[in-house]
């Protein structure tokens, strides 16, 4: 696995992104590439990451974690309200250049946010 890193920028996790930070990391692709649920979980909803062209994302949920991966084409119909095991397919790389151009590395973007109440026997 290698994270993104060119000329528009890094695709690593709190990298500068004008006002803000990048929420996330960007793993390199080749666009068609399967892309594997990186937790087990309900697949809770798929959305639009851009207002604009075809790009789509995938929202994976369970007790802990919701994982968000983006750039990616769903991988069958129905798919929301699906089970799905950590490391099954679960979309396809989609080409990231169609909408910011050839000097973007293709690459799938990972998002992780964690149920706070998980941690909270390590807190009190």
């Amino acid at each position: 696995m290698e994270i993104r890193n060119d000329t528009m920028g890094s695709g690593y996790f709190g990298a500068p992104r004008g006002g803000r930070l990048h929420n996330g990391i960007d793993i390199i692709v080749d666009p068609g590439q399967p892309v594997k649920s990186p937790i087990a979980g309900e697949i809770n909803r798929v959305f639009k990451p851009y207002a604009k062209g075809d790009m789509m994302g995938i929202e994976i949920v369970n007790g802990l974690f919701i994982a968000q991966l983006m750039y990616v084409a769903i991988a069958g119909e129905n798919m929301v309200g699906k089970m799905v095991k950590a490391g099954s397919i679960v979309a396809f790389a989609q080409n990231i250049r169609d909408i910011h151009g050839p000097d973007m590395l293709p690459h799938v973007h990972l998002q992780v946010y964690v149920n706070p109440a998980s941690l909270l026997c390590s807190v009190v």
